[in-house]
């Protein structure tokens, strides 16, 4: 309850002494301005800030595996090599014959340039297609040869391998559920996913600074800010993801870690408030008890930005002691 006036904190036993003994008594609070600082802790969970299952883009058998579980990887490092005999012929066949027809091509170049009519125009044309074609599915080749050497494509760390010596594999291009070889995640930095409460978007925006601490890590807190918003709320649970970037340099923040984020919304200085525990609830609506000649006085609160601990109180007919 609050008194709308009075010099000190007393009780209703003091200020009604002549109400019956049995009647109950409560603590008179005065109202007192305070800065109020409105905050949100949500559970959030780490995340790597990107993750792949490599596949080989070309059919080949596992020559070589050059990493395993826990190792690091840099970006464009070499994890795998496959072997695939009939496409090196091929390329080794499709090259000599290449040679061949450039060589042709280069001599009725040389003749059509010191008299084009010893080479008729047909005969020249044809040669020069049948070299460009030849030289253009040799470079198809070599590239497909290039794709048996598996690489990293970012920095990180392997945390699955799928795939042993031997093991025939069917290429990516060729089939989309081809067996994959590795699982790579990069964990520097973490991506930590929060779901924001629908109540709660419109105070918060992209650079919104939090604290985040992890139950696992209770000796260590991470100051991070909002890096990335949805825009978009999830149908069924009314939130947004969030999202926010913690440095991870050491590697002690794992994914799959829960985390908890506090974020401190909105604040307001010097403003009239009340401790939480003088609210109370009536008929689906906040109430405040107001004592006015030694007699309590149920009133509709009208709240402002609220605390863990305060309120701010915007009734007019509440005043500080």
């Amino acid at each position: 309850a609050c008194n709308p006036g009075g010099d000190a904190v007393t009780s209703l036993s003091n200020v009604a002494a002549s109400h019956d003994e049995s009647e109950p008594t409560v603590e008179v609070i005065f109202p007192e301005y305070r800065h109020i600082e409105r905050r949100i802790s949500i559970a959030g969970t780490a995340m790597p800030n990107r993750k792949v299952t490599l596949c080989a883009l070309e059919s080949g058998v596992v020559r070589n595996l050059h990493k395993e579980i826990g190792d690091r990887v840099r970006k464009g490092e070499i994890l795998a090599v496959l072997d695939h005999p009939r496409l090196l012929r091929q390329h080794e066949k499709t090259g000599a014959l290449m040679t061949a027809k450039k060589a042709e091509y280069e001599r009725l170049l040389a003749v059509r340039i010191q008299s084009s009519a010893l080479t008729p125009a047909h005969v020249f044309d044809a040669a020069k297609g049948e070299y460009l074609a030849l030289q253009a599915e040799w470079n198809e080749l070599a590239e497909r040869i290039g794709y048996l050497n598996v690489a990293a494509p970012f920095p990180g760390t392997v945390t699955s391998r799928f795939v042993d010596l031997g093991t025939v594999l069917t290429g990516g291009f060729e089939d989309r559920q081809s067996q994959a070889l590795y699982e790579i995640q990069q964990t520097d930095p973490i991506r930590l996913h929060i779901p924001l409460p629908e109540a709660d978007i419109p105070w918060v925006g992209l650079g919104t600074k939090a604290t985040v601490t992890f139950p696992e890590l209770p000796q260590k807190k991470f100051i991070a800010k909002v890096s990335r918003m949805a825009n978009a709320l999830d149908p069924q649970s009314k939130t947004m993801d969030v999202e926010l970037d913690l440095a991870n340099a050491s590697g002690q923040i794992l994914p799959g870690m829960y985390a908890v984020v506090e974020m401190a919304i909105a604040r307001r200085d010097s403003v009239l408030s009340l401790p939480v525990m003088a609210k109370m609830l009536y008929r689906d609506q906040p109430h405040l008890l107001i004592v006015r000649d030694g007699i309590a006085e149920r009133v509709v609160l009208q709240e402002g930005i609220t605390s863990r601990d305060y309120f701010e109180v915007l009734n007019k007919e509440i005043g500080s002691q």
